[in-house]
């Protein structure tokens, strides 16, 4: 006997009527009647009376519907619950998380505006983190809904860990595009009027260096992001180098107040205002070549990502081919080779 058929009696036993009781489950009378005739088949009991054009319940039929009312009323609840949690795992399915390193929250993520709610028919969440922790995040997403936007070190050795981190993890990682390094200044420092950082200042000073109060002056500091610590320190001394926060308003504070010599990524000029009082230098290697900081796109494999952040992948990739034509973006980042493979 199907738990369902004793909810139509206990339905029964309150309204009284056949019609009313299909009415309320939404079926017809004669659908009503046959289930009413299908459980006195099933239990070899007669459940109805009738007198004249009225039905009632039988004795057996009272009984039945009584006890049958707590184990209806309990497999109700179970029923809300299951829907609950079935909702919530339909929620959790459709939206999209999007890990990102600090660097990418400050340089990209304005530009790419993805919670914007006319943008995506799900939510997009923004989650900012370590990349060691984005790695891990993203392998145990069971639901494969997520995706991390990161920067790679400029370091053969710290790279290679990230290959195969991710690699080990079922990730895959896509270079996006690389974008230029600059040091931010106080407009009114005397290095303002430069062009570019003065090769001085990337020298490995010793104590006895007449220069060495120069280094004191600058403290040199970079956004909190692991991959530009170590794309960096190889161009200001570790000690001189110092991390500090990614808000950016207390960023563009410290630099303008001369706190700080901040090394930035140029795509961060694309998505702030920085205003007066700050000046921009141009950061070469001392064989000049121009130093940059590499973006790319963290994914699970092809068979673990779901269908919304595949289309979340699909939209960043598809700004940075539309936004690097423009001047004022584009002129800002050098986009990978293999980004359309």
């Amino acid at each position: 006997m199907r738990i369902e058929y004793l909810g139509y009696l206990i339905d029964f036993s309150q309204t009284g009527s056949i019609s009313a009781t299909a009415h309320k489950n939404y079926m017809s009378e004669q659908g009503m009647n046959r289930i009413f005739r299908q459980i006195e088949k099933e239990s070899n009991v007669v459940l109805l009376n009738k007198t004249g054009k009225t039905l009632s319940l039988t004795e057996a039929g009272e009984a039945i519907a009584e006890k049958a009312r707590p184990v209806v009323d309990g497999y109700r609840k179970i029923q809300d619950i299951c829907d609950i949690y079935s909702l919530r795992k339909q929620e959790a399915e459709e939206r999209v998380y999007v890990f990102s390193t600090p660097c990418v929250s400050m340089c990209l993520l304005p530009l790419l505006d993805l919670q914007d709610p006319k943008r995506f028919p799900f939510p997009v969440l923004l989650r900012e983190d370590n990349l060691d922790a984005i790695i891990e995040e993203l392998s145990q997403n069971r639901i494969g809904n997520g995706i991390g936007l990161v920067t790679r070190a400029n370091n053969k050795w710290a790279s290679d860990i990230l290959d195969r981190h991710s690699a080990e993890k079922g990730l895959c990682y896509q270079p996006l595009f690389r974008s230029k390094v600059v040091a931010l200044v106080s407009a009114s420092s005397p290095l303002a009027h430069k062009t570019h950082l003065p090769g001085m200042l990337m020298q490995d000073v010793s104590k006895e260096s007449p220069h060495r109060e120069r280094w004191e002056e600058l403290s040199f500091g970079c956004p909190k992001d692991k991959a530009l610590l170590i794309t960096y320190e190889d161009i200001i001394r570790e000690e001189k180098l110092k991390t500090v926060t990614s808000n950016m308003q207390i960023l563009k504070q410290q630099v303008r107040r001369g706190q700080i010599s901040m090394l930035v990524p140029e795509l961060l000029l694309a998505s702030m205002d920085a205003g007066k009082g700050i000046a921009e230098l141009s950061l070469t290697d001392s064989d000049s070549s121009v130093r940059a900081v590499e973006f790319g796109m963290l994914v699970p494999s092809k068979s673990a990502i779901n269908e919304n952040a595949r289309i979340v992948a699909d939209y960043v990739m598809r700004y940075l081919r539309e936004k690097v034509k423009t001047p004022r973006i584009g002129e800002r980042y050098m986009l990978a080779e293999n980004m359309d493979s």
